[in-house]
Protein backbone atom coordinates (compact mmCIF):
# COMPACT_ATOMS: atom_id res chain seq x y z
CA UNK A 1 0.00 0.00 0.00
CA UNK A 2 1.14 3.28 -0.35
CA UNK A 3 -0.27 5.73 1.85
CA UNK A 4 0.99 9.84 0.19
CA UNK A 5 0.31 8.05 -3.52
CA UNK A 6 -1.34 6.14 -6.22
CA UNK A 7 -0.97 2.55 -6.29
CA UNK A 8 1.36 1.09 -8.79
CA UNK A 9 -2.25 -0.84 -11.05
CA UNK A 10 -3.30 3.09 -11.22
CA UNK A 11 -0.46 4.48 -12.66
CA UNK A 12 0.21 1.37 -15.34
CA UNK A 13 -3.34 2.35 -16.55
CA UNK A 14 -2.51 5.85 -17.24
CA UNK A 15 -0.87 5.05 -20.44
CA UNK A 16 -4.14 2.59 -21.39
CA UNK A 17 -6.46 5.51 -20.98
CA UNK A 18 -4.65 7.60 -23.06
CA UNK A 19 -3.74 5.21 -25.59
CA UNK A 20 -8.04 4.75 -25.79
CA UNK A 21 -8.54 8.64 -25.39
CA UNK A 22 -6.09 9.26 -28.73
CA UNK A 23 -7.88 6.37 -30.64
CA UNK A 24 -11.51 8.11 -29.69
CA UNK A 25 -10.26 11.13 -30.78
CA UNK A 26 -8.78 9.61 -34.47
CA UNK A 27 -11.86 7.96 -34.86
CA UNK A 28 -14.02 11.39 -34.31
CA UNK A 29 -11.71 13.13 -36.70
CA UNK A 30 -11.63 10.50 -39.30
CA UNK A 31 -15.66 10.32 -39.53
CA UNK A 32 -15.53 14.26 -38.80
CA UNK A 33 -13.33 14.32 -42.26
CA UNK A 34 -15.80 11.63 -43.93
CA UNK A 35 -18.96 13.60 -42.97
CA UNK A 36 -17.41 16.86 -44.39
CA UNK A 37 -16.60 14.55 -47.63
CA UNK A 38 -19.75 13.31 -47.98
CA UNK A 39 -21.32 16.42 -47.45
CA UNK A 40 -19.30 17.63 -50.58
CA UNK A 41 -20.41 14.63 -52.66
CA UNK A 42 -24.05 15.35 -52.09
CA UNK A 43 -23.61 19.31 -52.73
CA UNK A 44 -22.25 17.86 -56.24
CA UNK A 45 -25.90 15.91 -56.87
CA UNK A 46 -28.12 18.07 -54.90
CA UNK A 47 -29.01 22.05 -56.26
CA UNK A 48 -31.41 23.43 -54.52
CA UNK A 49 -34.83 24.19 -56.54
CA UNK A 50 -34.23 28.44 -56.40
CA UNK A 51 -30.56 27.79 -57.77
CA UNK A 52 -31.84 25.33 -60.21
CA UNK A 53 -34.33 27.83 -61.62
CA UNK A 54 -32.41 30.23 -61.45
CA UNK A 55 -29.76 28.28 -64.29
CA UNK A 56 -32.68 27.33 -66.29
CA UNK A 57 -33.95 31.06 -66.50
CA UNK A 58 -30.25 32.14 -67.14
CA UNK A 59 -29.48 29.31 -69.70
CA UNK A 60 -32.71 31.04 -71.55
CA UNK A 61 -31.57 33.87 -71.70
CA UNK A 62 -34.96 35.28 -70.13
CA UNK A 63 -34.31 38.69 -69.25
CA UNK A 64 -32.87 38.66 -73.23
CA UNK A 65 -35.90 36.71 -75.17
CA UNK A 66 -38.88 36.05 -73.28
CA UNK A 67 -39.46 39.21 -71.12
CA UNK A 68 -38.88 41.26 -74.33
CA UNK A 69 -41.61 38.88 -76.50
CA UNK A 70 -44.55 40.71 -77.27
CA UNK A 71 -46.71 41.47 -80.19
CA UNK A 72 -46.25 45.48 -79.48
CA UNK A 73 -45.62 47.96 -82.46
CA UNK A 74 -44.90 52.39 -82.04
CA UNK A 75 -48.40 52.49 -80.95
CA UNK A 76 -48.16 50.56 -78.02
CA UNK A 77 -48.70 51.46 -74.24
CA UNK A 78 -46.80 49.71 -71.81
CA UNK A 79 -46.75 50.14 -68.33
CA UNK A 80 -43.53 49.49 -66.19
CA UNK A 81 -44.61 48.78 -62.10
CA UNK A 82 -41.55 49.44 -60.62
CA UNK A 83 -39.10 50.39 -63.16
CA UNK A 84 -35.66 50.82 -60.35
CA UNK A 85 -32.80 51.41 -63.33
CA UNK A 86 -34.90 51.36 -66.00
CA UNK A 87 -33.24 48.58 -67.96
CA UNK A 88 -36.21 46.85 -68.86
CA UNK A 89 -38.01 49.84 -70.65
CA UNK A 90 -34.96 50.64 -72.15
CA UNK A 91 -34.55 47.45 -73.40
CA UNK A 92 -38.77 47.23 -74.54
CA UNK A 93 -38.39 50.66 -76.29
CA UNK A 94 -35.14 49.61 -78.14
CA UNK A 95 -37.03 46.69 -79.24
CA UNK A 96 -40.54 48.42 -80.18
CA UNK A 97 -40.59 52.14 -79.87
CA UNK A 98 -43.42 51.80 -78.25
CA UNK A 99 -44.73 54.41 -75.44
CA UNK A 100 -43.75 53.96 -71.93
CA UNK A 101 -44.66 54.84 -68.66
CA UNK A 102 -42.51 54.03 -65.74
CA UNK A 103 -43.47 54.29 -62.12
CA UNK A 104 -40.74 54.18 -59.32
CA UNK A 105 -41.84 55.57 -56.41
CA UNK A 106 -38.56 56.00 -54.66
CA UNK A 107 -37.50 59.71 -55.13
CA UNK A 108 -33.50 58.65 -55.77
CA UNK A 109 -34.44 55.77 -58.49
CA UNK A 110 -36.93 58.28 -60.03
CA UNK A 111 -34.67 61.22 -60.25
CA UNK A 112 -32.15 58.42 -61.80
CA UNK A 113 -34.83 57.09 -63.99
CA UNK A 114 -35.65 60.92 -65.45
CA UNK A 115 -32.08 61.48 -66.46
CA UNK A 116 -31.49 58.41 -68.45
CA UNK A 117 -34.78 59.02 -70.19
CA UNK A 118 -34.43 62.77 -70.48
CA UNK A 119 -33.63 63.04 -74.41
CA UNK A 120 -36.61 60.39 -74.91
CA UNK A 121 -40.19 61.84 -75.68
CA UNK A 122 -41.88 58.29 -75.62
CA UNK A 123 -40.70 57.29 -72.27
CA UNK A 124 -42.39 58.86 -69.07
CA UNK A 125 -40.81 58.37 -65.65
CA UNK A 126 -43.50 59.20 -62.81
CA UNK A 127 -42.49 59.94 -58.96
CA UNK A 128 -45.34 57.52 -57.93
CA UNK A 129 -46.46 53.56 -57.28
CA UNK A 130 -49.25 52.04 -58.15
CA UNK A 131 -51.88 50.48 -56.10
CA UNK A 132 -55.20 49.67 -54.44
CA UNK A 133 -55.38 53.03 -52.79
CA UNK A 134 -53.78 56.00 -52.84
CA UNK A 135 -51.80 56.96 -49.84
CA UNK A 136 -48.31 58.25 -48.42
CA UNK A 137 -46.13 55.21 -48.02
CA UNK A 138 -43.52 54.42 -45.14
CA UNK A 139 -40.72 52.61 -47.50
CA UNK A 140 -37.56 50.51 -46.61
CA UNK A 141 -34.66 51.74 -49.22
CA UNK A 142 -32.55 48.55 -50.49
CA UNK A 143 -31.68 48.71 -54.04
CA UNK A 144 -33.44 46.92 -55.93
CA UNK A 145 -35.50 45.27 -52.83
CA UNK A 146 -37.13 48.29 -51.77
CA UNK A 147 -40.66 47.71 -50.05
CA UNK A 148 -42.78 48.51 -48.27
CA UNK A 149 -44.01 44.95 -47.21
CA UNK A 150 -40.25 44.92 -45.49
CA UNK A 151 -39.71 46.26 -42.19
CA UNK A 152 -36.59 47.72 -40.83
CA UNK A 153 -33.46 49.98 -42.72
CA UNK A 154 -32.98 52.62 -44.06
CA UNK A 155 -37.02 53.75 -44.26
CA UNK A 156 -38.26 57.22 -46.89
CA UNK A 157 -41.80 57.74 -47.80
CA UNK A 158 -43.28 57.79 -50.85
CA UNK A 159 -46.06 58.87 -52.78
CA UNK A 160 -48.64 55.71 -54.18
CA UNK A 161 -51.94 56.43 -56.41
CA UNK A 162 -55.07 54.07 -56.60
CA UNK A 163 -54.03 52.34 -60.32
CA UNK A 164 -57.81 52.54 -61.78
CA UNK A 165 -58.31 55.79 -61.13
CA UNK A 166 -54.88 57.09 -62.42
CA UNK A 167 -55.85 55.61 -65.53
CA UNK A 168 -58.87 57.00 -65.49
CA UNK A 169 -57.61 60.43 -65.07
CA UNK A 170 -55.00 60.39 -67.60
CA UNK A 171 -57.07 58.60 -70.16
CA UNK A 172 -56.05 55.62 -70.80
CA UNK A 173 -58.57 53.06 -72.11
CA UNK A 174 -56.17 50.34 -72.17
CA UNK A 175 -52.85 48.60 -71.98
CA UNK A 176 -50.33 46.48 -74.39
CA UNK A 177 -48.19 45.72 -71.37
CA UNK A 178 -47.83 45.85 -67.69
CA UNK A 179 -44.50 44.91 -65.96
CA UNK A 180 -44.82 44.67 -62.17
CA UNK A 181 -42.21 44.00 -60.03
CA UNK A 182 -43.02 45.67 -56.69
CA UNK A 183 -41.68 43.50 -53.95
CA UNK A 184 -44.28 42.21 -52.39
CA UNK A 185 -46.80 45.34 -53.45
CA UNK A 186 -47.84 43.25 -56.72
CA UNK A 187 -50.63 41.51 -54.57
CA UNK A 188 -52.68 44.92 -53.65
CA UNK A 189 -51.82 46.01 -57.36
CA UNK A 190 -53.26 42.99 -58.63
CA UNK A 191 -56.48 42.63 -56.57
CA UNK A 192 -57.23 46.02 -57.15
CA UNK A 193 -57.30 45.36 -61.28
CA UNK A 194 -59.25 42.27 -60.90
CA UNK A 195 -61.81 43.94 -58.55
CA UNK A 196 -62.18 47.16 -60.79
CA UNK A 197 -62.38 44.65 -63.90
CA UNK A 198 -59.53 46.91 -65.10
CA UNK A 199 -57.50 43.83 -65.53
CA UNK A 200 -59.77 43.02 -68.73
CA UNK A 201 -58.11 46.31 -70.60
CA UNK A 202 -54.76 45.01 -70.44
CA UNK A 203 -53.13 42.56 -72.95
CA UNK A 204 -49.86 41.20 -71.38
CA UNK A 205 -49.55 41.05 -67.93
CA UNK A 206 -45.48 39.87 -66.79
CA UNK A 207 -45.70 39.26 -63.13
CA UNK A 208 -42.73 38.88 -60.72
CA UNK A 209 -44.37 37.29 -57.68
CA UNK A 210 -42.85 37.15 -54.23
CA UNK A 211 -43.01 35.03 -50.77
CA UNK A 212 -42.46 37.21 -47.98
CA UNK A 213 -45.27 39.27 -48.64
CA UNK A 214 -49.09 38.80 -46.04
CA UNK A 215 -50.48 35.47 -47.04
CA UNK A 216 -48.51 35.71 -50.24
CA UNK A 217 -49.45 31.76 -51.24
CA UNK A 218 -53.09 32.06 -50.70
CA UNK A 219 -53.25 35.32 -52.60
CA UNK A 220 -51.25 34.47 -55.24
CA UNK A 221 -53.01 31.30 -55.67
CA UNK A 222 -56.23 33.53 -56.14
CA UNK A 223 -54.80 35.81 -58.06
CA UNK A 224 -53.76 33.39 -60.31
CA UNK A 225 -57.30 31.64 -60.76
CA UNK A 226 -58.91 35.04 -61.13
CA UNK A 227 -56.37 35.79 -63.91
CA UNK A 228 -57.39 32.28 -65.48
CA UNK A 229 -60.98 33.97 -66.03
CA UNK A 230 -59.87 36.31 -68.84
CA UNK A 231 -56.10 35.38 -69.36
CA UNK A 232 -53.86 32.58 -70.14
CA UNK A 233 -50.94 31.78 -68.82
CA UNK A 234 -48.41 32.02 -71.62
CA UNK A 235 -45.01 31.36 -69.51
CA UNK A 236 -43.92 30.39 -66.05
CA UNK A 237 -40.75 30.59 -64.56
CA UNK A 238 -40.92 30.78 -60.83
CA UNK A 239 -39.88 32.15 -58.73
CA UNK A 240 -39.06 34.86 -61.29
CA UNK A 241 -41.23 35.81 -63.94
CA UNK A 242 -44.27 34.56 -65.57
CA UNK A 243 -46.28 35.81 -68.23
CA UNK A 244 -50.32 36.64 -69.44
CA UNK A 245 -52.23 37.51 -72.30
CA UNK A 246 -55.55 38.12 -72.70
CA UNK A 247 -57.50 35.30 -73.93
CA UNK A 248 -60.60 37.34 -76.70
CA UNK A 249 -62.26 33.86 -76.16
CA UNK A 250 -63.27 34.24 -72.08
CA UNK A 251 -64.00 38.21 -72.06
CA UNK A 252 -63.81 38.07 -68.10
CA UNK A 253 -67.12 36.33 -67.97
CA UNK A 254 -67.23 36.03 -64.01
CA UNK A 255 -67.61 32.35 -62.51
CA UNK A 256 -66.45 30.76 -65.47
CA UNK A 257 -63.90 27.75 -64.90
CA UNK A 258 -60.82 27.65 -66.67
CA UNK A 259 -57.13 25.54 -66.23
CA UNK A 260 -54.87 26.54 -63.46
CA UNK A 261 -51.88 28.38 -65.38
CA UNK A 262 -48.70 26.55 -66.11
CA UNK A 263 -46.21 25.61 -62.75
Amino acid sequence: MEPHGRSSSARGSEPALRRQLALRRAAGDGLRSVGVRLIRVGDTFYEPPTQRAFRHWDGRRGDQTLRLDYPLGPDSMVVDVGGYQGQWASDIYARFRCRVLVFEPVPEFARLLAERFVFNDDVEVLQLGLAGRSRREDMLLSGDASSACRSGGRRLSADIVEAGAYFEHRRISGIDLMKVNIEGGEYELLEHLLDTGWVGRIDHLQIQFHDFAQNAEARMASIRRLLAESHRCAWSHAPFWESWSRDSNRNCPSGVSSSEPEA
